[in-house]
């Protein structure tokens, strides 16, 4: 087995293979360059093909309505500016997707493998309750209220998760690069934002009432007392003026 190994390491070793790994990698170097460079044709073309043709097709349209006895002939203009328009789309479009089909072939895995650290801490975080601290700070005088001051960590994961987000997609879009850019993927991993720091929330809360004292409870007492005294009283001269006889 050691010898195998060893056989293995030596093959590897060997100039004539780092030469053929070499000249593979020039290869496909060169094969995504040139397909980078058929997607940047392909789109600055439609960038400057397409709106030129949008615009014949807009100022046959509008001639339309402005010249209405012109319109069938300005109709065929306006039919052969959208098949114009269509075709160079359709061939635009097929440009632009066989080049990305070459680059999304055989980008590097260490795109996927930066990718997937990035999901796994998106999970990890979306599904972190964030952490609190609530604190008493004091009393506010005038409105008679605690002052209340909560230490989360809520804002900080939410910042985490956005950069997590922004990161991946800029990662995808690596993909259609000749070449990827691994310095500023391992920018990207350092970069995540601290999700421990606690942000500072304040507010306030009224007093909770004392319960009442003795005297407060003897005085409550008398006051319901006299409300049912009241309430008897009218009771009572409720019932008398019903039992009169009506004149």
């Amino acid at each position: 087995m050691d010898a195998a190994k060893k056989t293995l390491e030596l093959i590897e070793a060997h100039p004539y293979t780092r030469k053929l790994r070499e000249e593979r990698e020039a290869e496909t170097l060169q094969v995504r360059t040139e397909a980078a460079e058929r997607l940047a044709r392909s789109k600055e073309e439609a960038a400057r093909v397409l709106p030129e043709l949008q615009a014949a097709e807009d100022a046959a349209r509008a001639a339309v309505r402005e010249h209405d006895k012109q319109r069938k002939d300005l109709e065929g203009a306006v039919a052969r500016a959208a098949a114009a328009r269509a075709v160079e789309r359709l061939r635009l479009e097929r440009e632009t997707a066989a080049a990305e089909r070459i680059l999304l072939e055989n980008y590097s895995e260490k795109i996927d493998e930066a990718i997937t650290f990035f999901w796994e801490r998106f999970e990890a975080l979306r599904q972190k309750t964030p952490d609190s601290d609530k604190r008493i700070e004091g009393t506010n005088i005038f409105t008679e209220k605690k002052i209340f001051t909560v230490y989360s960590n809520y804002d900080a994961i939410t910042a985490a998760l956005r950069y997590i987000r922004a990161a991946m997609s800029e990662l995808e879009a690596m993909k259609l690069t000749p070449a990827p850019d691994f310095a500023r993927i391992e920018e990207l991993r350092r970069g995540i934002p601290d999700t421990g720091e606690m942000q500072e929330y304040s507010s306030e809360k009224p007093f909770p009432r004392d319960p009442p004292t003795e005297i407060e409870k003897i005085r409550m007492d008398e006051q319901a007392g006299t409300t049912d005294y009241l309430l008897g009283k009218l009771n009572q001269k409720f019932k008398e003026l019903m039992g009169r006889p009506r004149k």
